[in-house]
């Protein structure tokens, strides 16, 4: 592990040149390792507390020096962190989603909609999930949406899909691949960009505080066959149902026979639902035969009261 200077995604670049292209794939696809003077800009920082820092690429700044975060942009993570007794290069390690510095694409406000700079992210993908690897972090941020896209991309698939890196913003995620916090945050670039707006610090400045609050906390184990209790009686399920009361905060979910569940033709084959304090949730499941009408009656109430907190994934399709 090179203990060399850092990146930084913030940096501005000007006069796009043409992208050079190749049939190959990684860095001969890219390219961008031949027009920069800190190719392939290795991991930095000593990370004595287990936080990986990904940035968006290394600015023209950076890339000269072989120091990431080092201009006005990266001053405002470093200052951030600092406000919790963290210091980026003693602390953290620091990575690139794009690792070369190159004038292509980085015009804009960073977030990546461009094919040259989703080509360059996906080539780098498998260098930053073998230095998460390597390294095992416990806490990740990802700062700004192509950090985002680099860390997650490959996952956005399914039912998944169409979600923007963007959506990611502000939460503070137990990833069970990684087995890292991962709390993603806007880019520092496009703070400095939106530096009128008083409130996008206060929110940058937030999610900082929110991530160091997950340092050293375990990740939430995942269920296993022992954590759910299966119901083949519906009308037990219905029993159960009825223990949850407005105040309470549940998770839910369906199994369908079709990805268009509601559509005509298609049936919720299974519902289930957990609730209790994160060290002793409890998941209850019912293999949905039969139409009960006491069933839908408990569960028509659990789901439109307002009173019962529901954690779901895309909740407006559940």
């Amino acid at each position: 592990m090179s203990n060399a200077p850092f990146f930084d995604l913030f940096g501005e670049v000007s006069e796009p040149i043409a992208p050079k292209r190749t049939t190959g794939q990684g860095c001969e696809s890219c390219l961008r390792y031949k027009d920069c003077k800190t190719p392939k800009f290795p991991v930095y920082g000593q990370g004595k507390r287990g936080i990986l820092i990904i940035t968006e690429f290394p600015a023209s700044g950076d890339d000269a020096s072989g120091t990431p975060l080092s201009g006005d942009a990266g001053a405002i993570l470093h200052r951030e962190l600092r406000k919790h007794g963290i210091d980026v290069y003693r602390d953290c390690w620091v990575t690139h989603a794009v690792r070369c510095h190159s004038r292509d694409d980085w015009r804009g406000s960073g977030e990546g909609d461009s094919k040259q700079t989703a080509q360059a992210v996906r080539e780098c993908r498998s260098k930053l999930l073998g230095d998460i690897a390597q390294l095992r972090p416990t806490t990740i941020l990802p700062i700004g949406p192509l950090a985002i896209q680099g860390l997650l991309g490959d996952r956005l698939a399914g039912r998944m899909s169409g979600t923007k890196p963007t959506a990611f913003i502000g939460y503070q995620i137990p990833d069970q691949d990684l087995q890292a916090w991962v709390c993603p945050t806007m880019g520092v670039k496009y703070l400095l960009q939106m530096k009128n707006k008083r409130d996008i610090p206060k929110f940058f400045a937030r999610g900082i505080a929110n991530a160091v609050q997950k340092i050293g906390t375990p990740i939430p184990k995942t269920f296993s066959e022992k954590d759910v209790t299966v119901y083949n009686d519906i009308r037990d399920f219905t029993a159960l149902l009825r223990k949850i009361v407005p105040g309470m905060d549940i998770a839910f979910d369906y199994e369908t026979t079709g990805l268009k569940g509601h559509r005509e033709g298609h049936e919720i084959y299974t519902a289930s639902v957990a609730w209790g304090p994160e060290e002793s949730v409890k998941g209850h499941a019912c293999r949905l035969r039969e139409t009960d009408s006491e069933f839908m009656a408990e569960w028509t109430r659990i789901i439109t009261d307002p009173e019962i907190g529901k954690i779901a994934h895309q909740a407006q399709f559940e």
